[in-house]
C-alpha cells in the first residue's frame, strides 16, 4: 500500500514538474515544439495514473463476482433427516458418501438439518441431489420436487414402545398417565405411535402426557434417566442405541409397520449416475461405517437396501395416517 501511495505521489510530482518547465520554456520561444512534448508527456502521465489506480479495482470487482457465481462446493449433496445427532450422521453418512462418488466418479457431500420442518423445507425445494427420506415425506415432499426413489431400506418401519428393563411398567395399557417420550412430530415414527395410542383409548383425558424430542436418540436418553417413563422409536434406532451404551431396554408394543425410509435421486442428475448410484446401494456392505452405527441398516443375514416398486409407493400414498402428516 505505502510503495503505490510513493507511486501516485511521484507520478504527480513529475507532472507538476513538467508544467512547471513547459511554462518557463514557452517564455523562451519555444512555445509549439514544448507545447507539443507538454501534451504528450500529460495524456501519458495520466493514461498510467488511471491504470494504475484503476486496475486493482477492477480485479476486485471480477474476483467477488466469480465467488459469487461459483457453487460453495463441487460435487452432489447428499442429504439426511436429522433421526440422530450431527456427529453420529457423519459418522454414518459420511462413508455412504464417499462409497457413492467414488462409485460415479464424482464428490459427494453429506448435509443435514437441525430440524424435520427444515429438512422438508430443504428437500421439497430441491437442495440435495441425492437424500435419504422418510417414506411419508417421499410423498408429501421429495416426488413433487422432482425426486425418483432408486432404495428403500430393507426393512420395514414400525414404532416400538420401549422401557426400562427394571420398570413397572408391563403392558401398553399401563402407560395410561405415564410421560412417553416421541421421536420428532410429525415423523413417520411418531404418527405411527400416536395413532396406537389413540386407537388404545389413551390419548384421552388423564391419558399419557408426550414429550416430543429432536433427535431419537434423545428420547431414549430421557427413558434411561427416567425423565420419561417409556419411548415411542423404531428397531434401527434401538440397535444402534444398545450396541452403543450397552444399555438394555424392553419392548411393550410394536404398531403395524410401513415402507422404511427411501434413497431418492433428483431427476437433474443425469440417469446414467442414478443407476449406478441404484447398483452401488444394493451391493454396499456399508463396510466403511462403524460397527456399531451400522446396525441401523445391516440386520444378519439381509443386505441394507432392497429395490423399491410402484406398488410400495401406492402403499404409501393410501395409508391413513399421510393425512396427518400433510403441511
Amino acid at each position: 500500500m505505502a510503495g503505490k501511495v510513493y507511486a501516485v505521489v511521484l507520478i504527480y510530482g513529475l507532472t507538476l514538474q513538467t508544467l512547471q518547465e513547459g511554462e518557463n520554456t514557452m517564455k523562451q520561444g519555444h512555445k509549439r515544439e514544448l507545447a507539443s512534448m507538454f501534451i504528450i508527456f500529460f495524456f501519458a502521465t495520466f493514461t498510467i495514473l488511471s491504470c494504475f489506480i484503476a486496475f486493482p479495482f477492477l480485479v476486485h470487482q471480477t474476483h467477488a463476482e466469480q465467488q459469487r457465481s461459483a457453487p460453495e462446493k463441487s460435487g452432489y449433496v447428499l442429504g439426511v433427516y436429522p433421526a440422530l445427532s450431527v456427529s453420529q450422521l457423519d459418522k454414518l453418512f459420511s462413508p455412504i458418501a464417499h462409497e457413492i462418488g467414488q462409485g460415479i466418479n464424482h464428490p459427494i457431500h453429506f448435509q443435514s438439518s437441525s430440524t424435520y420442518e427444515k429438512y422438508s423445507g430443504r428437500l421439497g425445494r430441491g437442495e440435495f441431489d441425492i437424500a435419504l427420506v422418510h417414506p411419508f415425506d417421499y410423498v408429501l415432499h421429495a416426488e413433487k420436487a422432482g425426486y425418483i426413489p432408486v432404495v428403500r431400506k430393507n426393512e420395514e418401519l414400525s414404532a416400538i414402545f420401549v422401557v426400562p428393563i427394571d420398570s413397572p411398567i408391563k403392558t401398553f395399557q399401563d402407560l395410561k398417565g405415564k410421560t412417553v417420550a416421541m421421536s420428532p412430530d410429525g415423523s413417520a415414527v411418531s404418527l405411527l405411535a400416536e395413532a396406537d395410542l389413540i386407537r388404545a383409548g389413551l390419548m384421552q383425558d388423564n391419558g399419557v402426557v408426550l414429550k416430543h424430542f429432536g433427535e431419537h436418540d434423545s428420547s431414549l436418553q430421557n427413558v434411561v434417566i427416567r425423565n420419561a417413563d417409556a419411548a415411542a422409536t423404531c428397531r434401527a434406532i434401538l440397535r444402534i442405541y444398545e450396541k452403543s451404551l450397552g444399555t438394555k431396554l424392553r419392548i411393550i408394543k410394536e404398531t403395524a409397520s410401513i415402507s422404511h425410509s427411501i434413497f431418492v435421486v433428483h431427476k437433474r442428475v443425469p440417469a446414467k449416475e442414478r443407476n449406478l448410484i441404484r447398483k452401488i446401494l444394493l451391493s454396499t456392505t456399508l463396510s466403511g461405517v462403524p460397527a456399531d452405527l451400522r446396525k441401523a441398516f445391516v440386520i444378519e443375514g439381509k443386505k441394507p437396501f432392497a429395490g423399491i416398486t410402484e406398488a410400495d409407493i401406492k402403499k404409501l400414498k393410501t395409508n391413513s395416517l399421510i393425512n396427518k402428516r400433510k403441511p
